[in-house]
This record gives C-alpha cells, sequence and structure tokens, in this order.
C-alpha cells in the first residue's frame, strides 16, 4: 500500500505543480487550516501556546495569519519533543524517526507518520521529475548514510523504476570512484561539495564517457564557480534544490536555472525581519509550517537559513511562486569590522579565483580575524596566496586580519556536509 500511496501522491503534486498562483493559495490555506486544528486538538505544545494568546483554530485563516503565532526555535522543538510536540492520537510506533546532522548544535529528531512519509517521498521526487528525470532511469544518491534506506525496495524500483544507488557523503570521492564509474548513473543527487569533488576527480583521471544526463544539487549553497566546473565536467546544466530534514523538499530550480519554485502546496514559507515580512528582493530569516506531518506538526519553525523571496513569474508556466535565492544560514556569514554582513557566495568567488585550490574552509575566529584553511591541489605560488588575501579584503574590509593555513583535509561532519564559511561571531537577529 506505502508504494502504491507514494504514487499517488505524486500523480497529485504533479498536477499541482500546472495550477495557476490563486488555486495553489486555496490548496495551501486548506491544508494551513486543517494542521492549526489538528495541532490545537492534539498537540500539547500549540494547546497550550494558543491557549496563551487566546486564539483558537478559526483565527487562523491563512499565511498571514500565521503572524499570530510566535516562531519555533529548533532549540525549543528539541526542548519540547519528548512529549509536548508529539500529536496524542497518532501510533509512536509506526512513526518513522528523521534526525538533523547537528552541525550547528544538537542533532533533532522528527517523528513523521507513516501517511506523511509517503508524500514526504513524492515531494522528494516530484522536483526530479519536474527536471526530467524518467521513471527507468538509474539515480545516484549521495548524502547522510543515516537517512539511508536500502533495504526498502518497493514493487515499482523491482521492475525497474526509479532505480537508487547510495553512497555515503562521509567517504572520500576516491575511494567511491570505481564503484560510481561500474554504476554509471543517469542523474546524481548529491551535496554541492561532493559534486565538485567527482568533477574533480572524473578530470583528473581523465575518465572518458561518464555523462550523467541530470545533476542535482542540494544541502550547500552551491557557487557560480562551482556550478560552471560541474557543468563543464559532466556536459550537462545542474538543478540545485533545497529543503532540510524536518520537511523535506521546500524549492527547486526548474530548467530556466533561475530562481526556486516553491513548494506552497505542502509547506508555508515565510521570509521575515522582526516578525514581519521582507520585501520581495530583500533578505529575510525563513520560517517554514509543514502542512502534512501530523506526527510531530512545525509551525513557524525556524530554519536558521536566510533566503530572498520574489514576486516574479516563471517563464517555464508552473504556478509555484519563486524564491530567489537561498544565501545560507545564520552563522554561513562573515562579520565585518564595520557591522556588514557579507554571504558565503562574494568569499567563494574570492577564494576561487586563484587556481590550485583542491578544498578550503574559511572560519571567522573573531570580528577581525579570519583563518583560511586551504587543501592544495597544485602548488600555490606566494603571489597566487597575496592575491587571494587581496580579493578577500574586497569582500570582508581592509581591517580583517586573513591567515592561509595549509592542511592536508577538510574534515567533513558527520554528515559528509563541508561547511565552507563558518563565523564564530554572532550574527545580529534578522
Amino acid at each position: 500500500m506505502s508504494g502504491f500511496r507514494k504514487l499517488l501522491y505524486l500523480r497529485e503534486l504533479r498536477k499541482n505543480a500546472r495550477l495557476k498562483g490563486e488555486q495553489l493559495a486555496k490548496i495551501q490555506e486548506k491544508k494551513l487550516r486543517m494542521i492549526i486544528k489538528h495541532s490545537y486538538e492534539n498537540v500539547e505544545y500549540y494547546h497550550r501556546k494558543m491557549d496563551s494568546l487566546s486564539l483558537k483554530p478559526e483565527d487562523i485563516k491563512n499565511a498571514s495569519d500565521l503572524k499570530k503565532l510566535p516562531p519555533v526555535s529548533k532549540e525549543e522543538v528539541r526542548k519540547n519533543s519528548a512529549e509536548g510536540m508529539i500529536a496524542r492520537n497518532i501510533n509512536v510506533a509506526k512513526c518513522k524517526k528523521y534526525s538533523t546532522s547537528g552541525s550547528t548544535g544538537i542533532p533533532l529528531t522528527v517523528l513523521v507518520d507513516p501517511e506523511a512519509n509517503d508524500y514526504r517521498a513524492a515531494l522528494f521526487g516530484r522536483a526530479f521529475l519536474e527536471c526530467g528525470l524518467r521513471l527507468m532511469d538509474r539515480m545516484m544518491m549521495v548524502g547522510d548514510a543515516r537517512h539511508f534506506h536500502a533495504k526498502e525496495r518497493y514493487w515499482f524500483q523491482k521492475l525497474g523504476i526509479l532505480r537508487r544507488k547510495y553512497f555515503s557523503a562521509a567517504d572520500s570521492v576516491e575511494q567511491q570512484l570505481p564503484g560510481i564509474i561500474h554504476y554509471n548513473p543517469d542523474a546524481i543527487f548529491a551535496y554541492s561539495s561532493y559534486l565538485f569533488l567527482l568533477a574533480k576527480a572524473i578530470q583528473r583521471e581523465a575518465i572518458k564517457g561518464f555523462h550523467p544526463r541530470l545533476v542535482f544539487s542540494t544541502a550547500e549553497v552551491l557557487g557560480d564557480e562551482e556550478r560552471t566546473f560541474i557543468n563543464s565536467v559532466f556536459g550537462t546544466e545542474t538543478f540545485d534544490l533545497y529543503g532540510c530534514v524536518e520537511t523535506e523538499r521546500l524549492a527547486w530550480e526548474c530548467e530556466e536555472h533561475d530562481q526556486y519554485h516553491m513548494d506552497i502546496d505542502s509547506a508555508v514559507i515565510e521570509f521575515v525581519k522582526e516578525n514581519e515580512d521582507v520585501s520581495p528582493g530583500e533578505e529575510g530569516k525563513m520560517l517554514v509550517t509543514c502542512l502534512y506531518n501530523h506526527a510531530m506538526p512545525l509551525i513557524r519553525y525556524d530554519l536558521g537559513d536566510i533566503g530572498i523571496p520574489s514576486n516574479e513569474t516563471c517563464p517555464c508556466g508552473r504556478g509555484l511562486p519563486l524564491m530567489k535565492r537561498i544565501l545560507g544560514r545564520k552563522d554561513d556569514f562573515i562579520i565585518c569590522p564595520n557591522g556588514n554582513t557579507v554571504y558565503s557566495i562574494p568569499i567563494r568567488h574570492a577564494i576561487r579565483s586563484v587556481p590550485g585550490i583542491a578544498q578550503y574552509r574559511v572560519v571567522q575566529q573573531t570580528e577581525r580575524k579570519l583563518n583560511v584553511f586551504i587543501v592544495q591541489e597544485d602548488e600555490i605560488s606566494d603571489v597566487a596566496v597575496e592575491r587571494m588575501i587581496d580579493e578577500l579584503r574586497k569582500v570582508v574590509g581592509e581591517e580583517m586580519t586573513i591567515l592561509p593555513v595549509f592542511v592536508d583535509k577538510i574534515e567533513k561532519e558527520t554528515s559528509g556536509k563541508i561547511r565552507a564559511v563558518l563565523s564564530h561571531v554572532r550574527r545580529p537577529e534578522t
């Protein structure tokens, strides 16, 4: 039943992608009212929260009404998740558990009920199919091995439909390369940093005939230089996808490769500053309300990410509204001595302007000190290092002390991600 239900959800979601914006807004409002009512009646945390604010479910009819509720942080969910966040009418034994990587602290575990788990699988698949994945394609999946459910094979996979092979992002590309070449995938789904390292390995080993038709990046900000290099090696165009463990897919690039379609039929995504919506084109803290998981509802959940909403329409004709871009996590920024915030993308651009760098990590230790950890692909001259420092100073300011540190390896997180920019200086709240 589970596999069949996934396909039904997938059919519904693909149909939704072609609806007009006003039709999608009605679907979102209907689902929002249902999840709010369910949460008030069955989830202790939200019942207490709404009662303390003299709110009833009927007071929240649409996305704009959500501002009557305060945002919920990851720490608050973790603190209450043992009992207060879990719906009393859900059989916990039948729920699936998903845990975040814990890259910014202690991991968070989210419970997902069986129907919601099938829905999130379909949501996960919609972007792939909308971007050209074929049912009989061989797909290479790279990510956190803790999230793999390799033993789950559904009847349609036994027929060769939606085939997948899993590779752990925590393992080295060089170690996995023979298996990847042998599998010869039609499509690759991987962390952005893994794709870059794989493309480097393919180029370095001068491997011929490895040309996946589709490449999907996720989990880390994809820089323009990395995207251009990946595209040139694989001979295709990379589709960037955005989501999180807690709520699955949230936004994705279509064939236009310009902005990101937001999955508003499955979530409410807000971009706020001091709890007010930011204008299109302005950066805002991202809050998400998941509209389908009844086991452990997340309402106005603070993702810890900063993004830019858009009011443009996409030439592709899909009605799902657009997000201009994701800037990164709240601590994936450098705070300059003058108080300005610099995003990771211009920092990446400054470093990638210097040839010979295989991997790097920029760590802001204090307000006036940056360490740039570098793994060399080719020997980098002193002149090139000075040029990199000059380029970085144009971005972060002349007052910043920049210290290059050459290392043999950049350690990955447990999930296999590589955080390219990390600041220990607190960013002003958005």
